[in-house]
């Protein structure tokens, strides 16, 4: 953010502005302009809150140094002009406040000096590409342009793919030539537009799949006005923020959704480089190779040579370039030298293709020009090859002092496992434990380490057995020590965190990062210790009696720090890296003997991860709003047996104690909705960040937000609803009535719906203009008049629908002769079958294949999104959760309620059930360790010794509580239930005491008066009964409360 001479502390002349005002005629005197006085309060309290609002931001603030002239009078603004705050960077400008904007020319420097300001904001945004471009010469990269491969995709030949994959060795130059490519795109010389990742191994961020398709989004977003505005509706219809989601979300809402149905008369051009450094490269090509899109998408991927990648163009081909880079590099080091073509081939015949080779040949060729000699000893001192180099430079390091060997794999250590790069400042603190008193540590860590920018890959995996190694379970394991002795100081961080919190004016203030910008390293560590131990070593319980050592003295001092931040997925992010980390002890404990196996400290770091989810999920709005309840109103409502209540309950600090809980466990249970008195649920349906839950009678669906479970409206459909569906990409929902529809589906560009009926018609109707574009009968000839569909079903991407039949194919049969079909549910590539007697078919339309399960038990059932998951109930309302495609049993909940519908949420990490008048929130320990799994890492051993379906329980003959009366000494407090019982119960401990009346059981208590003598207590029921009871105490004589009827009883 630039300011040109910003008055941002008021005027002088704000009172000589109000008395113009005054004697303008028609106008008058303004209240704002009275607050634009210098140093006004309303000013003063913006400029405050806009010091804890914009940490993130860069600020620049350029002044006048000429006085201004106006109407005889003289001024100069530049005290205003200045913000003062930290890290604000401030200019000056000669000219006066109406001409601090205004230049006479593209020289003038003023001109020149806000042009600078700007090109250095820009840097920041596109360093990436501009790092690349520098480094490539006039007239390189030309060898691709002649490639028949490469001109068939840029020139968007037929019949041609649309990817396009160049490999090439370390150091070859790929990123070069990726941004010469996304250069010549963006020419123009070639229709379309360009979009560009560089994944970088030295950031994680820039390693995720979810990072690079955002990022490829907004760039597309910004050089085009039509995918800006829908990006823009998807955002404000659905709530979503893509930041937060997974992989498979922001493809399918953004890519498929949007982007590939969007008509585009020009190609967009995706350029990828650096695929193999990436998080989960295989993913990343499992989804590009399935676009389908409206307009054309030309992809070019760039990456190292794996077994596992086929490459159109190796970038071997760039010998000439590499040769004229080193002849004009050495025209320049040796202008008047006869043998300079002797000295490239000497070069060019170890350079193994490598321009990194070279170029670190050329620097030590600078540095020893002065013989032929010492240019020929410089040579042959430099190995063949890159590896060979980076082993002779980790000798040099080993030669020097002894302290820079100490210091040098602690700084590779940092350089290759940090989630991040880290800054100086960051990097000095997490080195002070062992390495004081730095003088210049920038320039120590480039002269220790500065070549090894670009061998992250070969310092990971081939330094093993030399002087000087990183080994990079044992690297992370030293990352997690560090952060957490720097945050173990609870006495310094207690104080400085609550100072952060003082100092700000109100919650919204608080906001990200910035908020520890006067502490470097604070929230590295409070955000990413726990992904270091997630990739640390799983064969020192030392390191895992450190880790738990930490959560049990300074896990609320942690979440307190990360609270600050506001960004509560810290803890969620740091839930599944502790679960990360004990299923790799795991897996290590499987492939010994069973009886080598010890995991109860595993089991403790299990716990401390599931308690944070837990506490996330059901305290994270009090935490944000308020970071220090943590320690005093958190705790005391935590489940008496968790593991954080077990070790933090006892805490002098906490300020009340709860007795009572129902529940001494965290249940699953995240919450229970009441849709109203005499309703039922019929069906539930999940969309984005919003389910909808459908009433059975009147055809009422009830709209919810799923984050806060609040109702967000009612919808009437004005009969009985049987079908509910949705679009995946929009906001559309579509209802239909019990008359005659079996099925409902919108079409995969939201412009028409799919309709089935009970006599086999399918239906296609323009929703645009309201009429009827196909419809055709789902019959065989052979098959009888009167026999109706039971149960219809339409495939994910609507080219099929069971009835079971195949448009535009003869029909396949699935059929188990004794007994009938339930329900069905389609995949993608299968047809999930159930029948009346808990038989499950899978059926594989395409070879025809058929597998049948009958160990379920399901009476019904439903498919996570990604169909990795089914959760089916049985007759008695037990839910279980199965793996597909074993079919294995993960987890089962068992609740004596029978179940109308069930659901996953879109993300798969929840899911809802129906039952009676009530819809069931359930979030399993089971579907979030589940996204973390690794199947191809698991040993065979694995699932049998550790994988035992979690059985869980939900007490649901808990009456539920419907009015509450506590008496005035404190010593008792009664409670009216649903089932028209009113009950008595110790204030202090809990304990019930007695019964105090009953009401009919088909009737619920809703109000109770206790008088303030505690002498009387009136209950009244929902069908207008009132009862009215005098209490007497406990006494000397009597120790029980005791119960007199009154002659008040009545009904309204």
């Amino acid at each position: 953010m630039v300011y040109l001479a910003t008055p941002h502390k008021g005027s002088q002349l704000a009172q000589t502005l109000n008395n113009i005002l005054k004697t303008t005629p028609g106008a008058s005197a303004k209240a704002y302009v009275a607050e634009l006085e210098k140093n006004f309060n309303s000013l003063q309290d913006i400029n405050e809150q806009f010091r804890n609002m914009c940490n993130d931001l860069k600020l620049v603030s350029f002044y006048e140094t000429l006085k201004t002239n106006i109407g005889g009078g003289i001024r100069r603004l530049a005290y205003s002009a200045l913000l003062g705050y930290p890290g604000e960077a401030s200019c000056l400008s000669r000219a006066d406040h109406h001409g601090i904007a205004k230049f006479k020319s593209p020289q003038d420097p003023n001109f020149t000096n806000v042009r600078n300001v700007l090109r250095w904001l820009v840097r920041e945004i596109i360093e990436d590409l501009e790092f690349s471009s520098e480094r490539y010469m006039q007239g390189s990269c030309q060898w691709l342009l002649q490639r028949q491969s490469f001109q068939d995709w840029v020139t968007n030949s037929p019949n041609v793919s649309n990817l396009l994959w160049i490999t090439g060795t370390p150091g070859s130059g790929k990123s070069t030539l990726a941004s010469f490519i996304i250069n010549l795109l963006r020419t123009r010389v070639y229709a379309g537009t360009c979009q560009y990742h560089f994944v970088s191994g030295g950031s994680q961020t820039k390693r995720s799949i979810s990072y690079l398709l955002r990022s490829i989004a907004f760039q597309a977003a910004m050089s085009s006005s039509l995918l800006y505005s829908c990006l823009l509706e998807l955002h404000k219809g659905t709530g979503i923020t893509f930041e937060q989601q997974k992989v498979s979300i922001i493809w399918e809402k953004i890519f498929e959704g949007v982007f590939c149905r969007m008509p585009s008369e020009e190609p967009f051009y995706w350029v990828i480089d650096g695929l193999d450094e990436s998080e989960s490269s295989s993913e990343l090509i499992r989804l590009l190779s399935k676009i389908r899109s409206a307009g054309r998408i030309n992809i070019l991927l760039i990456s190292r040579a794996t077994k596992d990648l086929t490459k159109d163009i190796n970038a071997m081909d760039i010998f000439d370039d590499i040769r004229n880079y080193v002849r004009q590099s050495i025209k320049r080091i040796l202008p008047q030298d006869d043998a300079q073509e002797e000295i490239v081939h000497d070069i060019m015949s170890k350079a193994s293709g490598s321009f990194l080779w070279v170029k670190l040949a050329l620097d030590r060729i600078r540095d020893n020009w002065y013989t032929r000699d010492d240019i020929k000893t410089a040579l042959n001192e430099l190995p063949v090859g890159v590896e060979s180099l980076y082993e002779r430079m980790i000798e040099m390091i080993y030669q020097q002092s002894e302290k820079h060997r100490r210091m040098a794999p602690r700084i590779l250590t940092w350089t290759t496992c940090a989630f991040y790069p880290l800054n100086i400042g960051e990097l000095e603190v997490a080195l002070k434990p062992e390495f004081k008193d730095f003088v210049n540590l920038g320039r120590m860590a480039e002269e220790i380490c500065g070549q090894f920018v670009t061998a992250r890959h070969f310092l990971l995996r081939k330094t093993s057995n030399l002087s000087i190694s990183v080994q990079e379970h044992k690297g992370h394991e030293h990352a997690a020590s560090v952060c957490i002795d720097f945050l173990s100081d609870s006495l310094k961080w207690r104080r400085v965190f609550t100072s952060i919190q003082m100092s700000y004016p109100s919650k919204d203030s608080i906001s990200g990062r910035g908020v520890f910008d006067d502490h470097p390293f604070v929230y590295y560590a409070l955000a990413f210790w726990t992904y270091h131990v997630s990739l640390a070593s799983v064969d020192s319980d030392d390191f895992l009696a450190k880790v738990l050592g930490f959560l049990e003295d300074h896990c609320l001092l942690w979440i307190h720090g990360v609270a600050l931040t506001r960004d509560l997925r810290v803890l969620t992010r740091a839930a599944k890296n502790l679960k990360t980390y004990v299923r790799r002890r795991t897996q290590r404990a499987s492939k010994k003997p069973p009886t080598s196996i010890a995991m109860v400290r595993d089991g403790e770091l299990r716990q401390w991860a599931n308690d944070l989810i837990r506490v996330v999920g059901r305290f994270g709005t009090s935490i944000a709003e308020s970071p220090t309840s943590i320690y005093k109103q958190v705790v005391p409502f935590c489940s008496k047996d968790s593991i954080i209540a077990r070790t933090y309950a006892s805490m002098d600090q906490l300020g009340f104690s709860v007795k009572g809980l129902s529940s001494h466990n965290w249940d699953d249970c995240l919450a229970r909705l009441s849709l109203g008195d005499d309703q039922v649920a019929a069906q539930i349906l999940c969309k984005d960040n919003l389910f909808i839950t459908l009433l059975a009678i009147g055809g009422v669906m009830v709209v919810w937000r799923a984050e806060t479970c609040e109702e967000v409206r009612r919808i009437t459909h004005g009969e009985y609803v049987t079908q509910m569906a949705h679009s995946k990409t929009s906001n559309l929902v579509a209802t239909a009535g019990f008359k005659s529809t079996k099925a409902l589906a919108l079409g995969e560009k939201d412009d028409e719906i799919l309709i089935a009926y009970d006599d086999c018609t399918v239906q296609c109707i323009d929703l645009k203009a309201n009429a009827e574009k196909w419809k055709f009968v789902a019959k065989e000839p052979s098959s009888q008049d009167f026999s109706c569909a039971r149960h219809i079903a339409f495939s994910p991407d609507r080219s099929q629908m069971s009835k079971p039949f195949a448009v535009h194919v003869p029909p396949k049969r699935c059929v188990l002769a004794e007994d009938r079909l339930r329900s069905a549910h389609p995949v993608t590539d299968r047809l999930l079958i159930l029948y009346e007697d808990t038989k499950i078919v899978e059926w594989n339309v395409a070879d025809d294949e058929q597998l049948s399960y009958d160990h379920t038990a399901a009476r019904s059932m439903t498919l996570s999104q990604d169909g990795n998951f089914l959760l089916t109930s049985d007759v008695n309302g037990t839910l279980s959760i199965w793996v597909i495609p074993e079919y294995r049993l993960v987890y089962q909940l068992k609740y004596d309620e029978l179940v109308t519908d069930l659901a996953f949420c879109p993300d798969g990490t929840r899911f809802y059930d129906l039952r009676g008048s009530f819809c069931n929130i359930w979030e399993p320990e089971t579907l979030i360790r589940a996204d973390e799994v690794d199947q191809d890492d698991m040993p065979s051993t694995y699932e049998t010794i550790m994988s035992e379906p979690v059985i869980a329980n939900d007490d649901n003959s808990r009456v539920p509580i419907t009015s509450l009366a506590c008496g005035s000494h404190e010593r008792a407090y009664c409670v009216g239930k649903e089932d028209g019982s009113v009950t008595m119960y110790n204030m202090p401990s809990g304990q019930k005491i007695r019964k105090i009346v009953a009401h009919s059981t088909s009737v619920s208590v809703i109000k109770l008066v206790w008088s303030p003598s505690e002498k009387y207590l009136a209950s009244v029921d929902d069908s207008g009964r009132v009862i009215v009871k005098r209490l007497e105490a406990p006494t000397a004589e009597k120790d029980r409360w005791a119960i007199f009827p009154l002659n008040i009883c009545s009904r309204h």
